[in-house]
């Protein structure tokens, strides 16, 4: 396919261009849809390109066919279009004028072949402009039109005019819509070769550019919509941002539905934006209006009947719902859609508890759709089936087969996803399928499988080895397939990413693959459907606090109970009063993975038991600076075993002498650090931190000294202490202290001044001195 054009007299046609050669399938698709769309289409004001191209190849298909007189009518409708006085003000159409008459000529002048009238023939060529006469901008026109026609055959052929539209950029980079094109090529690019991609900065970067030009365009607006709202969920933002973000994408759709309210192949995009957006910004009840509006109009589009069935299918799960979801999609697949034969596959293994079988239907797309993707994908989901439902390896192992013999670079081979997993995961290898699949059971029934049994199993384990001969010299072991069955048997298990070396360890011994169950309860709504609400944000933390406290797991907890913070230890009574029932067995499998102390402490409460002790008063004061429950409970049960720990010292400890027992309070109090030519005592009040061992010790060395002068030392910074403790403990000045608790003071001064024989200088409106 040419990607540039030449500066020659040759005619440029649909007939010139490499459009490929359709089966009798394909022909009826690609001369029934366009008629359908063109029939329920609303344009934007200005020239009518889409309209424009459908009708081109219309006249391209019915020619092909022998169908003249069809060709002729459309042909008629094309020439009205291009000589509609509307649509020659419009300046897209001005700058590309001699382009767009340049093919629709050529393509006229191919179907009038055969007719007798020379004259009639001549006055054609006559009024077609040779490339050569035209400007850079109409020759970026020219290419345009080619690349327009060609994606209507699909996004295989589409994909390959990805250079075309990029010469057309640069002969008119001002022009919004090779832009567009360019994005929607990108766009069919990713779905087909690298559905998987989290990078849409491509795709985004050209529909901004055209937004960016002409942001009144209806089809601009809405795409840059669309690619905003994919990429936003891929996303991690601040709340700030987060908000700012998805504010934009909504705008974007509101306008777009401004711009075109009245087209129903727009409706649908628009609902589409409504009900794939985050739950803030969610409206499922004016999506379902604007489909069901659609429906009035375009009751045989398959994009619209496939939405419906969605929209039906995600509403209460009731049997009602359920049914009318698969009378839509199988109406869409009738209609051509491909994916909605997966979706109605999708719900009969639903509703029929996995016993459907989808053989029947997948051998019928794979028929229908001539995409080599879509055909290889068809026939890795029927191996599939056999292999996870049916547990037949032997049939499996004839798709897999099929699919590696006949399709063996398509992009399934390395990523896919079976449609009978009930949820989201990440991409399954084939190829690390069959490896493990083959060699598992070949391990575990050596005995059992005949000659031709092992020989198609090695001939399919040379194919996946040729492919990626790093399997080659990998052992194997059943951990791969254990990780996916274990999504089939339940399916409310979260997503772990798979390593790209699963088989990786020691030689015939399976890992085992272990994943954390969504924490949640089946909904009264929807019996099928699991609890869980993903956390995005500060401004959905009530309704995430009052999830949390309502699954059977934090019914007990104070700490996250309905956005109410930690406020201390008796919080019995709000519980109550909300209405949770405290239920022993609950809690105390909630406490398995906590620390010893705290799950013992939450044990002892769901059983009614009172705590002998107050948790510390550091742990109600500064309670409120604890965000999380793991936090809370975490710092708070390392500051038990701080306590319990201090206590049992304290109580195993044997004091050697009874001055070591009447000192052991004051001590505690005390922490002593030495230098080498001196010592200093500070003192530290109120604090949980100090050890009373290092006390004692320090107290047993100066007890056992004999020196009077040390003696009367220890004696006056004891003296001092207590002081000090008094003074900070009260928060009042020197003072008032002397007037209030003087003669307090006085007696304990007396009592030491008899212990001692010595008497204290220190006086009371003094600054407090440490003595060595």
């Amino acid at each position: 396919m040419m990607n540039t054009m030449n500066d020659n007299n040759e005619l440029e046609s649909p007939f010139t261009w490499d459009i490929p050669e359709q089966n009798q399938h394909q022909s009826d698709w690609m001369v029934t849809k366009p008629a359908e769309r063109l029939s329920c289409m609303v344009d934007d004001p200005g020239f009518k390109w889409c309209r424009y191209g459908k009708l081109l190849v219309l006249m391209y298909e019915h020619t092909v066919r022998q169908e003249k007189d069809k060709a002729m009518e459309y042909t008629n409708q094309c020439e009205a279009v291009l000589s509609d006085p509307v649509n020659q003000s419009d300046l897209f159409y001005q700058s590309i004028e001699k382009a767009l008459w340049h093919v629709f000529l050529a393509t006229k002048l191919k179907i009038s072949e055969g007719n007798s009238n020379k004259k009639h023939v001549q006055s054609i060529i006559s009024q077609i402009t040779p490339i050569s006469q035209m400007n850079s901008v109409e020759k970026a026109g020219m290419l345009g039109i080619k690349t327009m026609t060609v994606m209507a055959y699909g996004p295989q052929i589409g994909g390959t005019m990805l250079d075309t539209i990029r010469e057309a950029i640069r002969l008119c980079p001002t022009e919004p819509e090779w832009h567009h094109v360019e994005g929607r090529i990108l766009k069919r690019l990713r779905g087909t070769k690298d559905v998987f991609n989290t990078n849409r900065e491509p795709i985004i970067k050209a529909f901004q550019t055209a937004y960016n030009i002409n942001p009144k365009n209806a089809s601009y607006v809405i795409t840059y919509a669309e690619e905003l709202q994919k990429d936003g969920h891929n996303k991690s933002l601040a709340y700030n941002e987060y908000h700012e973000y998805w504010r934009k994408v909504m705008d974007l759709y509101d306008a777009a539905l401004r711009l075109r309210p009245e087209c129903p192949y727009h409706l649908v995009l628009v609902a589409a934006g409504y009900t794939e957006a985050p739950k803030e910004y969610k409206d499922a009840k004016e999506s379902k209006d604007l489909l069901l509006k659609a429906e009035k109009k375009a009751d045989k589009y398959y994009l619209l009947l496939h939405a419906l069935g969605k929209a039906y299918e995600n509403v209460d799960g009731t049997i009602e719902n359920m049914t009318k979801a698969s009378e839509y999609f199988e109406k869409a697949s009738k209609e051509g859609s491909y994916g909605a034969n997966f979706s109605y596959i999708k719900l009969q293994m639903k509703l029929t508890k996995k016993q459907f079988n989808p053989i029947p239907i997948l051998e019928r797309v794979r028929d229908e759709f001539y995409d080599v993707d879509r055909k290889a994908e068809c026939i890795i989901q029927m191996g599939c089936y056999h292999l996870f439902i049916n547990k037949d390896l032997d049939s499996a192992i004839g798709y897999f087969a099929e699919v590696l013999d006949k399709y063996p670079h398509v992009k399934f081979i390395k990523e896919f996803k079976p449609i009978y997993i009930e949820m989201k995961i990440q991409p399954i290898s084939l190829l690390h399928l069959i490896h493990s699949s083959i060699f598992v059971r070949q391990t575990e029934n050596p005995f059992l499988l005949s000659p031709e049994q092992k020989s198609k199993r090695n001939q399919l384990l040379t194919k996946v080895y040729h492919l990626e001969p790093q399997l080659k010299n990998q052992p194997g072991s059943s951990r791969y397939q254990q990780w996916i069955e274990k999504f089939c048997k339940n399916p409310k298990t979260k997503s772990v990413k798979c390593k790209a070396n699963p088989n990786k360890g020691n030689s015939g011994e399976a890992k085992t693959m272990e994943s954390n169950t969504m924490k949640g309860t089946e909904s009264k709504e929807n019996p099928t459907k699991g609890g869980s609400l993903r956390y995005r944000g500060k401004n959905d933390r009530a309704e995430h606090f009052e999830w949390l406290s309502k699954t059977h797991k934090y019914k007990s907890n104070p700490i996250y109970c309905k956005n109410k913070r930690y406020t201390g230890w008796n919080n019995d009574q709000y519980l109550q009063d909300q209405g949770y029932v405290m239920n022993a067995e609950e809690n105390s499998q909630q406490c398995d993975n906590q620390d010893n102390a705290t799950s013992q402490n939450w044990r002892d409460r769901s059983n009614g038991k009172q705590q002998n002790s107050k948790p510390h008063s550091f742990i109600k004061q500064h309670a409120k600076y604890l965000p999380t429950r793991n936090g809370a409970d975490n710092r708070y049960a390392k500051k038990l075993e701080k306590e319990s720990k201090w206590k049992k010292q304290h109580e195993e400890r044997q004091p050697e002498s009874e001055e070591i027992i009447d000192t052991f309070n004051i001590a505690l109090n005390i922490n002593p650090v030495r230098n080498q030519d001196e010592k200093q005592i500070y003192l530290r009040t109120k604090s949980s931190n100090t050890q009373g061992s290092n006390a004692a010790n320090w107290r047993k060395r100066e007890v056992n000294q004999t020196n009077q002068d040390e003696q009367r030392k220890q004696n006056i910074v004891v003296t001092n202490a207590l002081y000090v403790v008094d003074t900070i403990d009260r928060g009042e000045n020197s003072e008032k202290e002397k007037k209030t608790k003087g003669p307090k003071r006085e007696r304990k001064r007396k009592m030491m001044v008899e212990d001692t024989g010595e008497e204290d200088d220190v006086e009371d409106n003094e600054s407090v001195e440490f003595i060595e």
